[in-house]
């Protein structure tokens, strides 16, 4: 299938593209129908996007006869990853979506999967600097002190965490870490013993903002 026949319907499975969106670009694009065959492209042409459920049933169909679920998984950390590296004002955000990739999910078949451990020292981080609980837990009546002088530090933290989203990035696009499934992937014995440590990665802080 090609390349850009599949970014519709990634971006429809990552919440990017709404149903009506996509309906109508499955409308628009006739040649679609080379690249599904025959059989698949007239259960899109037929399907009901007025039903009740259709978002859930067309994900459905699109993981099963159009796209690998580990496909658009890679596609989205791929992504995300992509997105960290270059708007580093957004590293808040980002670290969240991290966060949410590497905790337990559930799946295409709607069971719960372990997340992506290899997306721990992006996805942890967070909670030691930013996190409100983490902070309060720590801090007590100053943590919004602490906060402040934390934010001011977000281009820092980026610097050092941006080599550990190019690792990964990179090995994703080198096929080094190989993605199937939700929590079902593969990876070199190197690589796990850098990016799944049960040392986590820390970053250090600006002790010029504690002055």
């Amino acid at each position: 299938m090609k390349p850009e026949y599949k970014l519709p319907f990634f971006r429809f499975l990552d919440g990017q593209f709404q149903l009506q969106e996509l309906e109508q670009w499955i409308y628009r694009t006739p040649d679609l129908q080379d690249d599904l065959g025959e059989i698949v492209y007239f259960e899109l042409i037929e399907f009901n996007f007025k039903d009740k459920y259709s978002e859930r049933l067309l994900a459905e169909l699109v993981l099963n006869k159009i796209v690998a679920e580990g496909e658009f998984l890679t596609w989205k950390i791929t992504e995300r990853l992509k997105g960290f590296i270059a708007t580093p004002e957004e590293i808040i955000d980002r670290l969240n979506e991290f966060y949410a990739l590497y905790s337990n999910a559930y799946n295409s078949r709607g069971e719960m999967a372990p997340g992506f451990k290899f997306l721990q020292n992006l996805g942890l981080n967070y909670l030691y600097w930013m996190d409100e609980g983490y902070l309060k837990t720590h801090y007590g009546n100053e943590w919004q002190a602490e906060y402040k002088i934390f934010k001011k530090e977000l281009p820092f933290y980026h610097e050092q965490l941006k080599p550990v989203a190019k690792l990964i990035l990179q090995a994703l696009e080198d096929k080094t870490i190989e993605i199937f499934k939700q929590g079902d992937y593969v990876m070199t014995d190197t690589l796990r013993k850098k990016l799944e440590s049960d040392t986590l990665f820390r970053i250090v802080h600006d002790s010029a903002n504690k002055d």
